[in-house]
């Protein structure tokens, strides 16, 4: 029955047109319905050249339909096509953005052309030549010594290259105090001798001590640099004793230390793999400045880091790793 019905606006009015069943061309009833939901009949004669709405009308209302259900896709694809190419855009700025961030700086000249060596492992590396005093404010420099983190200071020969000049020294801090610093080499950086074996080993009488004071003293840290550090029980430069070494790190495999190529030409040992694994291979052993158990004996830190060992004093395959008290405000 619905089929004989139709539906159609007539200068904003709505009739409801029954068609007749046997001639689908004529109507049999028309009625309006108002804004109000009233009816209103019409007669045969009041509709006189109203005439059904042909299969051809049908048909291009239909194709309307469809051309501007086309031109709203194509819209839509459009919009989407420039929404996809600026979230790619934004996406490649930021990638580039972080990965210049994150990349490592590489390795520059100073105006005097000298090159400066990016240190892997430092939290900071000082943007002026190696040797040269740094300027920055004392409140900027404290920012960077905080127990654990690694600051470079002084200049000291590292790779075995002497052609391109010294390396800056990466340092770990161990301990903070009174506006001073203490701060440990991150690697061996020469290897050397405690004592003579007739010597003792009393570190304030020993040749390990006399190095560190003067010749180390005086090639890695230019005179404003010198005047930087706290001389401590009158050393400069010092090791650490055996009960520091237990304090100020938290455990064995934080002591583990390498040796730099230029302390590997200097005779420092170094574990190789036959010898030691994991962590210890390629670590070398580093002296403390306690008092050995016998008069010719050092206690030392092992390629493990353990400290239960000692060594011979007159043993030169020892690495050294200097510690320094520095002034931060």
């Amino acid at each position: 029955m619905n089929n004989n019905y139709q539906i159609k606006n007539i200068d904003g009015s709505l009739f409801v047109v029954l068609l007749d069943n046997d001639d689908k061309s004529k109507f049999t009833k028309v009625v309006q319905i108002t804004s109000g939901g009233n009816l209103i009949p019409y007669n045969q004669t009041e509709i006189i050249g109203w005439t059904r709405i042909s299969e051809n009308d049908k048909k291009n209302s239909l194709e309307e339909k469809e051309d501007f259900v086309k031109r709203v896709a194509k819209n839509v694809n459009k919009f989407l096509a420039v929404f996809s190419a600026c979230c790619l855009v934004v996406i490649f700025i930021l990638s580039a953005v972080l990965i210049f961030k994150d990349s490592p700086a590489s390795d520059a000249e100073t105006p005097q052309g000298e090159k400066i060596k990016n240190t892997k492992d430092a939290d900071h590396v000082s943007s002026k030549p190696a040797g040269q005093s740094d300027d920055r404010k004392p409140s900027e420099k404290k920012n960077l010594y905080n127990v654990g983190s690694t600051v470079t200071f002084g200049s000291y020969e590292q790779d075995d290259v002497k052609s391109n000049g010294k390396e800056q020294i990466a340092w770990q801090v161990l301990q903070i105090k009174g506006g001073k610093a203490l701060l440990i080499t991150k690697k061996g950086l020469d290897a050397h001798r405690f004592n003579s074996s007739e010597g003792g080993n009393d570190f304030e009488k020993s040749e390990i001590r006399k190095w560190l004071n003067n010749d180390f003293l005086n090639s890695a840290f230019n005179e404003s640099e010198r005047m930087k550090i706290e001389k401590q029980n009158g050393n400069y430069v010092s090791l650490l004793t055996k009960e520091e070494a237990d304090k100020l790190f938290e455990n064995a495999e934080k002591r583990i230390a390498y040796p730099t190529d230029f302390a590997k030409t200097k005779g420092a040992w170094s574990c190789s793999k036959k010898e030691c694994k994991g962590e210890s291979t390629g670590a070398g052993y580093w002296w403390l400045r306690s008092k050995g158990s016998k008069r010719e004996s050092a206690p030392r830190v092992s390629s493990g880091g353990v400290l239960s060992f000692e060594s011979k004093i007159d043993q030169t395959d020892g690495m050294v790793r200097p510690v320094i008290w520095v002034k931060i405000d």
